[in-house]
């Protein structure tokens, strides 16, 4: 382990594992401060203000998208070291997990308090750290000829995302600034690449692949209550 003190942050709204994790991490040597953050936005507020050296990133937070919560704190002027930490497995998370701007991904197991020690000293020492589970996962993905970011542009995997969610032509349309006709074709044109027939096929895709996150977020506490 570095000797070199640092902070670190864990977004993560689940109390176990919040617990767990900043419990171990506040009895490793180097580590100046340990935080919990619930939320998103609790999170990147601290990260603005308290300036952590790395945050540790759920995917799945009550307020927010977990990648594009990582977008935004790589953007912060004092940009943190970003690992995620996601029980997540499917493409998409795991093709997140390779963008430059982030340090790495831990599969979420048991095996945490293992692993953190060594997490830390490769991305405080400025490299990357993938869990064994993670970078087996990442190595059989890469070897996919049929890999969505293989097949599919950034702009088609929006119109992908879209039509993955059940949104019609004429919503996709209108969300993605494009005529009725060009959403259409791009239905198409997405399906047949995929070698599918249907539209609720290519929403089951989408939900396996990852671009849509099949868990709902968490009702707002007056409408759980009825």
């Amino acid at each position: 382990m570095c000797s070199k003190s640092f902070s670190v942050l864990y977004i993560e709204d689940e109390p176990i594992w919040s617990g767990l994790v900043v419990g171990v991490l506040a009895d490793l040597p180097g580590v100046r401060a340990a935080v919990a953050a619930a939320t998103g936005a609790e999170g990147l507020a601290h990260a603005r203000s308290c300036r952590p050296e790395v945050v540790l990133l759920d995917l799945r937070l009550p307020d927010a998208d977990g990648l594009n919560l990582a977008d935004r704190l790589a953007a912060l002027p004092h940009r943190p070291r970003i690992v995620l930490f996601s029980a997540r497995n499917d493409a998409a998370a795991l093709h997140a997990a390779s963008r430059p701007h982030l340090a790495g991904m831990i599969g979420k197991s048991l095996q945490v308090a293992r692993l953190l020690p060594r997490m830390l000293e490769e991305v405080t020492a400025g490299r990357r750290f993938y869990s064994p589970d993670v970078r087996a996962a990442l190595q059989e993905l890469k070897g996919k000829s049929d890999a969505f970011f293989k097949i599919f542009s950034p702009r088609e995997l929006e119109f992908a995302a879209s039509f993955g969610r059940g949104l019609g032509d004429e919503a996709v349309a209108a969300a993605l600034g494009v005529g009725v006709f060009a959403a259409r074709s791009q239905r198409q044109r997405i399906m047949h690449k995929l070698g599918l027939h249907r539209s609720p096929e290519l929403i089951h895709w989408a939900i396996r692949t990852g671009l849509v996150d099949p868990v709902p977020p968490p009702l707002p506490r007056a409408e759980a209550s009825r």
